[in-house]
């Protein structure tokens, strides 16, 4: 039985599926098993459904920063372990009780290792991810403001008189990191903005009991009423049943500045639909639109291959020769539908957006093929395109003791010119006292992913004048490029 198990394990690693979770939106995840050797809990017993995240906490071991999964739902021991980064976020992939000593086993996906855990040694589930928004509230607050504790968690209860920032209260955060530990606290570290300035934003950490989440929009942004979902009516009142207008399927609407409601469990936004407004439930909506027809943008092919362990600041290049598929309709993928494929990294622009299914959808041009892309398979916007000039000033300049605008040799977000030519190509021949800007021709467009293999970066390989009076070729990270 034990082999039989140890095979299935392997096949699953192997085997992969499209993800529609927001965590992982741009890789392959493991497939459920099919066959597994506990039966599911009695319902209500378990605090997990297949597709929760939960969190893998911090502990106190020998090893310091790994915590082991099982082969096996069973103890850890030295011929079962599946090693599992600590403070990660887990996928639960399924559910089993062991009927003889009534414990829950949850095999979950940890970075795309497979693996089980007792439920009573993991957190969550969590509602609220890395890169999210979220409300604070008034559980939070205290003498009329939104607290958030100044230093790193765990903190010492019997401690009253630690340093705390303030936040708005009812007011959209952003989460920025999140940490857990095997005493059963979970945290969130957000950034907000200050009551009492404006200017510069806060950052601390909170509990999850004082966020409520996920929120969809900000003040200022744009959705769509999903194509699919007829027409939706604008209410006079959040949450309100009398009607003032309605706004038309596919139309592109704009959250006003009035403040977001929350009546019990669901969030209402004040929205601008032509010339009406009235209130919606954000769920009714698709957004933010953070991309308009002839915006360019990079299509980002799902990574297909086991990454290595990383740690959580190590930066991953695009892999080679992947595609993405193409839809003939704004739709997911099916055999049917498959319209053609793009190649990783493809710069492109967009010639349509729609909301359709709860998602967005965009209709690009990938040399001859035309078809639709799920909003998880593309990034930017991108500023420029290949073959574009555009000049390099201050906000390009890098190092201390050496500043100069330096190109990397590879993708890399590099720091000065430390390393010398093993890391650096060339300089271009900026005079940082004059500081006027030097023209660069785009030739090449890639990205970074970050350890969970999100997208976490757009670079340019551009061609400039060097040092020596002779072209110099390399890369630069799309936010250095250009003149303030």
């Amino acid at each position: 039985m034990r082999l039989r198990f140890v095979l299935l394990m392997l096949a699953l690693v192997s085997l992969a599926c499209y993800s529609d979770s927001p965590l992982w939106p741009n890789e392959l995840t493991p497939a459920p098993p099919t066959v597994t050797p506990l039966p599911p809990p009695p319902a209500g017993a378990s605090r997990f459904q297949v597709g929760d995240i939960a969190w893998l906490p911090k502990t106190v071991s020998e090893l310091g920063i790994r915590a082991d999964l099982t082969t096996y739902p069973e103890p850890v021991n030295v011929n079962n372990r599946v090693p599992c980064t600590q403070d990660t976020p887990l996928r639960i992939l399924y559910t089993g009780i062991n009927l003889d000593d009534g414990t829950i086993y949850q095999l979950v996906d940890c970075n795309r290792l497979v693996g089980w855990v007792r439920e009573e040694g993991i957190l969550g589930p969590v509602t609220i991810q890395v890169n999210e928004r979220a409300l604070t509230l008034e559980s939070g607050a205290s003498f009329g403001s939104f607290k958030v504790e100044a230093a790193d968690p765990p903190y010492d209860s019997d401690n009253n008189f630690r340093p705390q920032y303030d936040c708005k209260i009812n007011d959209i955060v952003d989460v920025i990191a999140i940490t857990g530990f095997s005493t059963g606290e979970l945290y969130y570290k957000i950034r907000c903005a200050s009551p009492f300035n404006p200017v510069a934003p806060n950052v601390g950490w909170t509990t999850p009991d004082k966020l409520f989440g996920p929120v969809r929009f900000r003040n200022g942004e744009a959705g769509l009423v999903p194509a699919d979902a007829g027409q939706i009516e604008l209410t006079l009142e959040a949450g309100g049943s009398e009607t003032g207008a309605v706004c038309p399927a596919g139309e592109r609407v704009l959250i006003t500045e009035t403040p977001v409601q929350r009546i019990q469990n669901e969030l209402f936004y004040e929205i601008q639909c032509g010339e009406n407004t009235g209130w919606v439930n954000q769920n009714l909506l698709v957004g933010p639109l953070v991309f308009a027809p002839d915006d360019l943008i990079l299509i980002i092919a799902p990574v297909q291959s086991l990454a290595e362990q990383t740690s959580a600041t190590e930066e991953v290049p695009q892999e080679a020769n992947l595609t993405v598929s193409l839809t003939s309709e704004p739709s997911p993928l099916t055999a049917e539908n498959e319209a053609g494929t793009c190649v990783d990294g493809t710069l492109t622009r967009i010639d349509e957006i729609v909301g359709v299914g709860g998602g967005l959808y965009v209709r690009v041009r990938c040399g001859e093929v035309e078809g639709w892309l799920s909003r998880e398979f593309i990034y930017g916007p991108a500023e420029y395109a290949i073959g574009d000039m555009v000049l390099l000033g201050e906000s390009a300049v890098i190092g201390f003791n050496q500043r100069g605008i330096y190109l990397s040799r590879e993708i890399k977000d590099i720091e000065g010119p430390s390393g010398g030519t093993s890391v650096i190509s060339g300089e271009c021949n900026y005079d940082v006292l004059s500081a006027e800007p030097v023209p660069a021709e785009i030739l090449d467009v890639g990205y970074l992913r970050n350890s969970f293999l999100q997208v976490s970066g757009i670079f340019y390989r551009i061609s400039c004048l060097g040092k020596e009076n002779s072209m110099v070729e390399g890369w630069i990270k799309q936010d250095r490029l250009g003149v303030e």
